[in-house]
């Protein structure tokens, strides 16, 4: 995505930009996909290419966040503690350790998906991203916030809900759409994502005080792996 200097102004209107880079990513890979299947790729380079895909669009700008947020949680500080390692540009063992399991989480999900063959579920791989980054622009503005600063802080001010009509009505529709494509997986996946976000508000609240940029980038990175994985289960049975 292209890359340029942030002014206060433009904050305000951010997040709503979130669900639409998920349709760029979901669009691609689902080219992506049909490319690698007319050249008869083998399935690792498969797996590989989708699992790229992502990160170089963002230039893995989610991940970071995920990485931050696992090395605060594993370090078990008091919240003040914690929150400092979040702005901490250094990389901890426990981050390269959580990236590493993600990734390979990641690449197990991938690699049921794509052995499967069934193109319904490819694009419902697709309208994951638009779901993940819809959620965590919806949660970005309406949980509690850990601090009164920093990116994420500028872009929730109040007076900028009304940035939360894009991501609901795409969120509306990606889930409508993952039903469509195929009810059992469009059911499996959004009540895992939503035992997720379950989960991400008690830990947010409990670990940080609220919600960071950093737990949004962990947030969109653990919604995508679990929504892989759990479309990769429904892709292998074919239901």
């Amino acid at each position: 995505m292209p890359v340029f200097e942030w002014k206060e102004d433009d904050m305000s209107g951010g997040l709503m930009f979130l669900p639409l880079i998920g349709a760029i990513i979901g669009a691609i890979s689902i080219g992506a996909y049909y490319v690698a299947s007319w050249l008869k790729l083998p399935m690792l380079t498969t797996v590989l290419m989708l699992g790229l895909i992502p990160i170089l669009i963002t230039g893995g700008f989610h991940i970071d966040g995920y990485m931050d947020v696992t090395d605060a949680l594993r370090s078990y500080q008091p919240r003040e503690k914690k929150l400092e390692i979040l702005k901490d540009p250094h990389i901890g063992a426990f981050a390269v350790i959580g990236l590493c399991t993600v990734m390979l989480t990641y690449g197990l999900g991938l690699s049921i998906l794509v052995e499967s063959g069934d193109i319904r579920h490819i694009f419902c791989y697709g309208l994951m991203f638009v779901i993940s980054r819809a959620v965590c622009a919806i949660t970005s503005v309406t949980m509690k916030k850990a601090k009164k600063s920093g990116m994420l802080y500028e872009e929730t001010k109040p007076g900028h809900k009304a940035g939360l009509i894009v991501p609901g009505l795409m969120l509306v529709l990606s889930c409508i759409g993952v039903v469509y494509i195929n009810l059992f997986c469009g059911i499996t996946v959004i009540t895992g994502e939503a035992l997720f976000l379950i989960y991400y508000r008690y830990m947010t609240n409990k670990q940080f005080g609220g919600v960071t940029g950093d737990t949004a980038g962990y947030l969109v990175t653990v919604s995508e792996i679990l929504m892989t994985l759990l479309i990769s289960i429904t892709a292998w049975n074919i239901i």
